[in-house]
């Protein structure tokens, strides 16, 4: 698989809260510069597999950009960064301590689905059928080609 230098959003396809995100997130990344991937895509299986961590354990938004992998709060705030426009903005919240920032991430998606409910299956962009079947959204994606950060 190959990375067209698009940048790709993890997300858990079978929360309320995660499928708003992406919603929102394809009607604002207008260059179509961001791949999005459900975890329950074969895809996310196998590059959490590659990097070491358990889907099941991965209650977390993850964003690979600029070769560099960006977790919870640090995920969010780079995914706004590169939507840019007043986006940047929130850039400013990076002065806080990334153990605050997580903190209050955590207790967002650690309850994710309390707040906002669930679904049976994931909801995936451009699939318009509600099953766990589409990976890539048609563009090719490296798995080994991101560094932590």
């Amino acid at each position: 698989m190959e990375n067209k230098g698009k940048s790709v959003l993890i997300y858990d396809g079978v929360g309320n809260f995660c499928t708003s995100l992406i919603r929102w997130v394809m009607q604002t990344d207008k260059g179509r510069e961001i791949s999005m991937v459900p975890y329950q895509s074969w895809w996310a299986e196998q590059w959490l597999s590659d990097n070491g961590m358990v889907k099941e354990k991965c209650n977390m938004v993850i964003y690979l950009s600029h070769d560099r992998i960006y977790l919870r709060s640090s995920a969010i705030l780079r995914l706004f960064r590169d939507l840019g426009g007043l986006w940047k903005i929130t850039g400013i919240l990076y002065l806080l301590p990334v153990r605050l920032r997580d903190a209050f991430y955590k207790i967002i998606s650690g309850n994710r689905y309390l707040l906002f409910c669930r679904k049976n299956s994931c909801a995936i962009p451009g699939s318009g059928s509600g099953s766990c079947q589409h990976t890539e959204s048609g563009s090719r994606i490296s798995i080994n080609h991101y560094t932590t950060h």
